[in-house]
């Protein structure tokens, strides 16, 4: 496993794929606050510039890109809230692609779906777990990238 480096601008949108899973990394450009609610209260993560947004999907292609830049529009265009489903609840086994937000992001396939409110841990297909996605300085750094990943970087275009 390695790493890579990327440059993105807060108009931009890294896409990071595997076989079977795809990532969409964004800054986020300007403080911002992302609302989450959970099955007990609404938490407000006050997000910094250099903090990233990951939208983590359970599939790859086209559908998968154009489902990203959906949600991404729906959480910073509109701001819609997060939601995190209670353990064991029913709709996690259809969740089709879940967020998190901070500054350092783990994937992990060992968590269930829209189910861990923790922002610094992600869900992902098992491909691209145990990936970190960190900001520093200004770059996007994906520490243990598994060999054959994907990557561009796209403009963010609603």
């Amino acid at each position: 496993m390695s790493g890579l480096e990327f440059n993105l601008r807060d108009d931009r949108i890294l896409f990071v794929e595997s076989d079977s899973g795809t990532l969409g990394i964004i800054p986020s450009g300007r403080r911002r606050t992302l609302f989450m609610n959970t099955p007990d209260d609404e938490v407000a993560l006050f997000l910094e510039p250099d903090d990233l947004i990951v939208i983590s999907a359970f599939s790859s292609g086209e559908k998968a890109r154009r489902g990203i830049m959906a949600l991404a529009y729906l959480l910073l265009e509109i701001e819609n809230p997060l939601v995190v489903l209670p353990e064991n609840h029913p709709g996690s086994r259809r969740l089709k692609m879940v967020v998190s937000a901070s500054d350092t992001i783990r994937l992990s396939c060992e968590i269930t779906p829209g189910t861990h409110p923790d922002h610094h841990l992600l869900c992902s297909v098992s491909e691209l777990s145990g990936m970190e996605i960190v900001s520093e300085n200004g770059l996007v750094k994906l520490l243990n990238t598994p060999p054959g990943i994907r990557s561009r970087v796209t403009k963010l275009e609603w």
